[in-house]
């Protein structure tokens, strides 16, 4: 709880202070129901008597135990999500048990009567079958956490039991929140003294018209000069405490350096006057057209009302044009085109606008995208990734836990495509957590809002005129 008043127990007879209670002890529903509309009349049941409390003194527990039904509502009404919420319980193998049939698959008319099994009455036929099924067990066992995980380190603490945070309450048919960069450049003052170099590109702050900077990279070319600027530089999803889900962008409010290095300083404050405050410090890397970003994100006067967040960096790279007009690669996932790959495959799908992915499954975290008209190429690594993790982050619903430091990279497409880094690391439009599929399924992550999570980051952003986007690799 976030004060020291308990209102499971004050207000809702739970009395376990040992941990939070589940999503069936949270509604006072059975752990076979399966009517939504008995699940759907506890919520609601629960929600208006929690909500009459509002104003007694508590505020901030009724704010929890609200976002606690939001998410039990997300569960329990997705089949897919209610069945990893119950394996994680370990309910799903009693339920089963007790019915002899998956409690989420249609139910027969018709009922098998067994019959009696070849050799039931000999010793060692009943000793073999034992043996194998131990062995089929732990296969089964094996197999579950391959499909289930992605490849990562599992770290598990047992000094301490880790205590899983909030999941932050998603409604099961609403898509996630897809912001795409800003697509259109602001009016440029003109660009601020000093400019970075880096062989033949540069990296400068310039001052918009109607006020803040932003970063502008310059390209020289045998053709000429190629420029994008990246409008807004710094962005975050926020979710509230009752489940909204938003995208906030904005600029740099102050810029300082010299030709060594900019420092870049922006603050994004919400509705309920939680401050982000970004800075971002640009230096350039070697000679081979080349920056490194080392961006830090400190959370200040957080309100309990803004539950959780992750950031954004992205780079426009091409102009109005069609995807297929350009060459993308992300190592292990995207080369090219695409061509010719499974449907269950992530980037499979041309005609989604959005794809991440989980740096923790890239052989490299690195994505490059080529426009095939100019020639130009820029590419976004993330030079110290951290690919930790932990067993209870498995599943497709929103994970809000700090102990994630591994992010993604990939692409937004639209009229502008942007290459991006988020953190952490949410994937979609598909994603290989919970298994392969056609559909499309987000793994969202993000972390809590509270002034001890920072974000830090470091990137390194390159720039080039290339013939293909394997040139560029080398």
């Amino acid at each position: 709880m976030t004060d020291e008043f308990d209102g499971y127990r004050k207000w809702l007879g739970i009395s376990n202070k040992n941990r939070l209670p589940s999503h069936y002890e949270l509604l006072a529903i059975s752990l076979d129901e399966d009517d939504p509309e008995v699940i759907r009349a506890a919520i609601e049941q629960r929600r208006h008597f929690v909500e009459s409390k509002r104003g007694d003194g508590h505020d901030s527990v009724v704010t929890e135990i609200l976002y606690r039904i939001g998410e039990a509502e997300t569960t329990l009404l997705n089949s897919e999500m209610r069945r990893d919420y119950d394996r994680q319980l370990n309910l799903f193998e009693k339920r089963r048990k007790n019915r002899q049939v998956d409690p989420f698959a249609p139910r027969s008319r018709v009922k098998s009567q067994p019959g009696p099994t070849v050799g039931e009455d000999h010793g060692i036929l009943n000793t073999f079958a034992g043996i194998m099924a131990i062995v089929c067990v732990a296969f089964g066992i094996m197999a579950w956490f391959s499909f289930q995980l992605p490849w990562k380190k599992i770290e598990v603490e047992v000094a301490q039991a880790p205590v899983q945070q909030p999941v932050v309450a998603q409604p099961p048919v609403q898509q996630p929140v897809v912001s795409q960069p800003p697509v259109q450049a602001p009016p440029l003052v003109g660009p601020d003294e000093p400019l970075l170099r880096s062989g033949q590109v540069t990296l400068a702050a310039e001052t918009l018209e109607k006020g803040g900077h932003t970063i502008v990279i310059r390209l020289q070319d045998k053709s000429g000069e190629l420029t994008t600027s990246l409008l807004r530089p710094i962005a975050l999803e926020l979710v509230d405490a009752r489940g909204n889900v938003k995208w906030i962008d904005s600029t740099y409010l102050r810029v300082s350096g010299n030709s060594t290095g900019l420092t870049c300083v922006g603050e994004i404050v919400t509705a309920s006057n939680t401050r982000f405050v970004f800075e971002d410090k640009y230096t350039p890397h070697n000679d081979t057209g080349s920056f490194k970003l080392q961006r830090t994100v400190r959370v200040e006067q957080p309100s309990q009302q803004d539950v959780a967040f992750m950031t954004r960096f992205s780079i426009p790279v091409v102009p109005e044009s069609k995807l297929s007009d350009t060459q993308c690669f992300v190592p292990g996932i995207w080369y090219i085109n695409n061509d010719n790959l499974p449907p269950t495959a992530l980037a499979s799908d041309g005609n989604d606008e959005v794809f991440l992915f989980r740096e923790d499954r890239l052989p490299l975290p690195l994505v490059m995208l080529r426009q095939t008209t100019s020639g130009a190429t820029f590419a976004v690594v993330h030079s110290n990734p951290d690919g930790a993790t932990f067993l209870e982050e498995g599943g497709l619903q929103r994970i809000v836990d700090d102990r994630m430091q591994f992010g993604s990279l990939g692409l937004y497409a639209s009229r502008t495509h942007s290459i991006a880094f988020v953190f952490p690391g949410t994937e979609g439009a598909k994603t290989y957590v919970s298994g392969a599929s056609q559909q499309k399924r987000w793994s969202l992550r993000s972390h809590p809002v509270r002034s001890d999570v920072q974000h830090s980051y470091d990137l390194i952003v390159r720039g080039a005129d290339s013939r293909s986007v394997g040139n560029l690799c080398d």
